[in-house]
């Protein structure tokens, strides 16, 4: 009985937890990763930038 209250209890509070988020959009800032990188207009153009960082070791 206990057990049966608990995972009540627990769906409840996982519920309540679900209902507080809210969707918000993808930001892709090079600016945060990448200090002084031009403005980056495509996924592409940031995997190029994360590229040339992997290859340079003073990165």
């Amino acid at each position: 009985m206990y057990h049966s209250w608990l995972d009540r209890w627990d769906e409840r509070r996982a519920r309540r937890g679900e209902e507080g988020k809210k969707t918000t959009d993808f930001v892709l800032d090079a600016e945060r990763a990448f200090p002084g990188a031009k403005k980056i207009t495509s996924i592409e153009e940031f995997c190029a930038l994360a590229d040339q960082a992997v290859a340079d070791p003073a990165f």
